[in-house]
């Protein structure tokens, strides 16, 4: 209140100030203006000393209602308004009292400073107990006593204060466990696999240097009562990819792979879902979706321009099927770049981009049917494609059939075993594998296949 009555005399002196100003001007008016007779020496000192009484008198009575108005403002606690003053403040009183408190960043021009202690981040150290994918009762009293896993489970119960701690687990090695902070009133957690040597069990190798993000509601960690060291480990055991449902509301590049890849890598050919190719009227390998709402190509004709070149081989070698110049050049397609890892692809120009994990993993979505993404993968040993492909499949390289394609003179391409997933490392093994994957919706239509394989074809590197 205090500062509320300053800003309030400070804002009536500025207005008593401005009215001296214009008494003044206005005097200066009528001095200048006044008849010739008023003007005589005789009475002159007399006129003086009279008008400088009234212009005190007028000071007096200007500055007494000042102070009355003031002390009424003041009385009333600011309720009441008049033609220079706002309408008074309509918030609770409990807001009223914060503001006056703290100054907001607008009023005084400086963001709010954040506490250092939030932003800091506890390092628990590194857990001697091994974590399981399952729990039991006999490793609960090791839990408790693990200095680390309490540190871990009472910055969840501390409001969701950041800490982080390697933690050692029997199928992935040591892995790290960090609590990243709230956000509402849910608990942001990651857990990240190490590099593929650390990792002991065999099926997990392919998730190396990849991560994990989830919420967790705090009122229902709560409720559940545990421990400290109980809880962090009922928090990695829910996090872990054993245990990851497909409705999961879990992200990041471990969840992408494992969502995309794994299911499709580990189910046998005969137990795929049976996909089929869209319509293709002219059978020029361009469905009729694809020549109506991406390249604008006639779907009766497989040489829509006439030119003896047909519709699908001009597109795979970057010419605009419908007319003459190259692709790019059409309107058709533009170039999407990722700055994060380099590259660039080409995709039709209608299409929709979302990139979920800051370009670890970008989708290209039709708005028809299916979609493409574009993930990103190490390639720690710089294998060669195949080799590679061998070790993401858990099958021995002698057992993979697919050839391995060059493209451009740059990349090595392997195909997955359905065709819909092309892997891509530079020619001899990149120190990263660019995996394209086309997911057609849940009717198996196929409508986007050419469109696929020009992506994979004009993938290259900045």
């Amino acid at each position: 209140m205090t500062l509320k009555m300053f800003k309030i005399f400070k804002k009536k002196e500025k207005e008593i100030k401005e009215e001296k100003a214009e008494d003044k001007s206005v005097g200066n008016v009528e001095i200048h203006s006044m008849p010739k007779k008023f003007r005589n020496v005789s009475g002159g000192q007399q006129n003086k000393k009279l008008g400088l009484l009234i212009v005190a008198g007028g000071f007096v009575v200007l500055a007494a209602a000042a102070s009355a108005l003031a002390w009424y403002v003041y009385q009333s606690g600011g309720t009441k308004t008049s033609p220079r003053q706002p309408a008074a403040n309509t918030a609770p009183a409990a807001e009223i009292k914060k503001e006056a408190e703290e100054p907001s960043a607008a009023g005084t021009g400086e963001a709010k400073e954040e506490n250092p202690e939030d932003l800091a981040e506890k390092d628990c150290g590194i857990s001697l107990s091994y974590l399981s994918d399952e729990f039991s009762e006999e490793n609960k009293t090791s839990y408790e006593s693990d200095g680390v896993l309490r540190c871990l489970g009472e910055s969840i119960i501390d409001d969701c204060k950041k800490a982080v701690a390697a933690v050692k687990t029997n199928n992935a090695g040591g892995l790290s466990f960090r609590i990243l902070g709230k956000r509402n009133n849910d608990c942001l957690t990651q857990i990240t696999y190490p590099d593929i040597a650390s990792i002991t069990a065999e099926e997990f190798k392919i998730y190396a240097d990849k991560y994990i993000n989830c919420f967790y509601d705090l009122t229902e960690l709560e409720s559940l009562g545990y421990g400290a060291g109980q809880l962090a480990d009922y928090v990695y055991r829910q996090s872990g990819l054993v245990n990851l449902s497909g409705d999961s509301q879990c992200s990041g590049t471990a969840v992408e792979l494992w969502r995309d890849e794994l299911a499709r890598s580990q189910t046998p050919e005969e137990e795929l879902p049976k996909l089929k190719l869209g319509i293709d009227s002219d059978g020029d390998g361009l469905t009729d979706v694809e020549e109506n709402t991406v390249f604008v190509t006639n779907v009766n004709k497989k040489d829509t321009d006439g030119d003896s070149y047909e519709d699908k081989q001009e597109i795979f070698n970057f010419y605009n099927p419908a007319g003459d110049g190259k692709l790019t050049d059409s309107g058709l397609v533009v170039s999407y770049a990722n700055s994060n890892y380099g590259y660039s692809v080409l995709y039709p120009k209608d299409w929709q981009i979302e990139d979920r994990l800051g370009g670890d993993s970008v989708f290209f979505q039709s708005g028809i049917d299916g979609s493409t993404q574009v993930l990103v993968q190490d390639n720690i040993d710089k294998k060669g494609i195949k080799a590679w492909y061998a070790d993401l499949t858990g099958n021995p390289i002698e057992s993979v059939a697919q050839k391995v394609e060059i493209i451009a003179g740059e990349f090595e391409v392997i195909y997955s075993i359905d065709g819909l997933t092309a892997y891509l490392t530079a020619v001899g093994g990149g120190t990263r594998v660019f995996v394209i994957t086309y997911s057609p919706e849940e009717s198996g239509v196929i409508e986007f296949a050419a469109v696929f394989n020009m992506m994979v074809k004009s993938f290259k590197l900045e």
